[in-house]
């Protein structure tokens, strides 16, 4: 086991966190704490850390110095970010925190820190070409990926909160001002040649959007209270900034969404990812929670040559693995059995289910994680499955998927049409959707039904069709016949409501 600590020391926030490594490849998330101590406040054209800014770093760094000792902690990654790289006196600053905190800090160029919060963006949201942004408190890298490598990339002096200074927006704002920073911010932004014309998804990194996406998710009442791959139209993003603007900086810390520690700056970093989608022809703005400091984690983790021992084909199916496995590590070949039924029963009816292969993918995850609420209690374990489902952390779906795997693991056992009909999700799935998590739900339920019997085989399981039925071929020992014929019973009417077609189940005695 190993265990590594992560300081990203920003303009405007500082963020850490430890993250524990199994012999096994899994590995946990065990400790986060972010601070917001606007480094970059107050540098002027000088480009000197203020007394106070320093103070305020090497008292966070003091604690986490603190927390690196507690956790024992194998690996430092200690990473400053533009604030430091550009101040005249960062010797000193570095010198200070070393001397203080026992802490030496790295600190990256522009390329380096583009290149880390891409390696966090391509591990964690499953794009293959897009443009990428992370706007800190005194730069914004920006990144054009194309087959999943970095073409272009460049580090502009567009901060949330240098730009906030620069035109003196905290207090009075007119439309000079404004006009005056679009100006400038558009300069910029012309200034990079190879900024795609045709349309391309865009990412974004960094708590301008993340703020900007609570705003977003309040004013639509959005249900599912998760950033990561969140996608809003660009259209919401200039409605979004007309409310910001309206308000002086005192009563936005009143608008939904918006924390009080942003408000101050949020008017400035709005503005520059405006302006960057009005030089763009992308209609939408997806949000990564995944940067930085997801970058340095996973590089490092591929050093160590656990990728190898990954299922190499989704990043998806990597994280529901990782996950699993970090949880609950018993039953481990009873899962994997249940999968490859669930899945060959969903290839042998592809004809009469007419469903995606995206369908595939949710019942193959659904089926990795079905019983993972045992790890709370028996009792209610699908309302528990549901639960982890929906709060997990597990990288390569849209929130939609999510949703619908939460409810095709917990569905198939115990989970009724009531239920999901009074869940506050319901607003986000159609009439086809709550269909396709019947189907899928029904597959995994008679999958986990075949799997008791303990010695079938997915070999020994056949379909054939006629015009009224359904009929399941499936080959057992003699004495588990009883054991099939008990639990189907009870479900086999729902398959004749999914598809106006009787299921009949055969069996034949593989011992002869």
């Amino acid at each position: 086991m190993k265990r590594i600590a992560i300081i990203d020391l920003g303009s405007n926030s500082i963020r850490f966190l430890i993250k524990e490594i199994n012999a096994d490849s899994t590995f946990k998330l065990i400790f986060k704490d972010k601070k917001s101590i606007r480094l970059a406040e107050g540098m002027g054209k000088k480009l000197i850390l203020t007394e106070a800014a320093i103070k305020k770093a090497v008292n966070c760094l003091k604690v986490y110095s603190n927390f690196i000792g507690i956790y024992n902690v194998d690996k430092i990654f200690a990473i400053a970010t533009a604030a430091v790289r550009n101040a005249s006196n960062k010797k000193y600053f570095l010198e200070r925190v070393k001397k203080e905190t026992g802490i030496k800090l790295n600190v990256i160029d522009g390329k380096k820190e583009a290149y880390l919060g891409f390696s966090g963006v391509i591990h964690t949201i499953n794009k293959t070409d897009f443009l990428m942004f992370d706007l800190g408190g005194a730069s914004i890298e920006i990144s054009l990926i194309k087959n999943k490598k970095i073409i272009n990339s460049i580090s502009l002096p567009l901060g949330a909160v240098n730009l906030t200074e620069k035109f003196n927006l905290k207090k009075e704002i007119s439309s000079k001002k404004i006009e005056s920073l679009k100006k400038y911010i558009q300069n910029q932004i012309k200034s990079i040649k190879w900024l795609p014309k045709e349309e391309i998804p865009l990412i974004g990194i960094g708590g301008t959007v993340r703020s900007l996406a609570k705003i977003h998710q309040r004013q639509i009442n959005y249900p599912f209270k998760k950033l990561h791959n969140y996608t809003l139209p660009s259209s919401s993003i200039s409605k979004t900034f007309e409310i910001i603007y309206s308000q002086a900086s005192q009563k936005r810390k009143n608008i939904p969404g918006l924390s009080e520690d942003r408000s101050d700056i949020i008017l400035a970093g709005a503005i520059v990812i405006n302006e960057l989608l009005n030089s763009l022809s992308s209609k939408t703005l997806t949000i990564s929670i995944s940067g930085l400091r997801e970058g340095i984690f996973f590089n490092y983790y591929h050093s160590l040559n656990f990728h190898k021992k990954y299922n190499s084909d989704s990043m998806l199916i990597n994280s529901v693995l990782n996950y699993k496995k970090m949880l609950i590590d018993n039953n481990v070949n009873s899962s994997n059995n249940i999968t490859e039924i669930a899945l060959l029963l969903f290839d042998k009816l592809k004809d009469i289910h007419k469903l995606t292969q995206n369908a595939r993918l949710l019942l193959r995850c659904a089926s990795i994680l079905h019983n993972i609420g045992l790890k709370v209690n028996y009792f209610e374990s699908e309302k528990h499955t549901a639960y982890i489902i929906l709060n997990a952390s597990i990288f390569g779906w849209s929130h939609k998927d999510q949703i619908k795997t939460a409810f095709i693991a917990s569905f198939h056992n115990g989970f009724s049409n009531k239920i999901i009909k009074n869940s506050s999700y319901i607003t986000l799935l159609n009439n086809k959707e709550i269909r396709e998590i019947k189907i899928l739900s029904f597959i995994l339920h008679i999958s986990e039904i075949l799997n008791f019997c303990k010695n079938i085989s997915p070999k020994n399981i056949h379909i054939s069709e006629t015009e009224k039925n359904v009929i399941l071929y499936i080959g057992i020992n003699t004495k588990d016949i009883h054991i099939i014929d008990y639990y189907t019973q009870s479900i086999l009417h729902y398959f004749c409501k999914l598809f106006s077609k009787k299921l009949l189940i055969k069996h034949y005695n593989i011992n002869k």
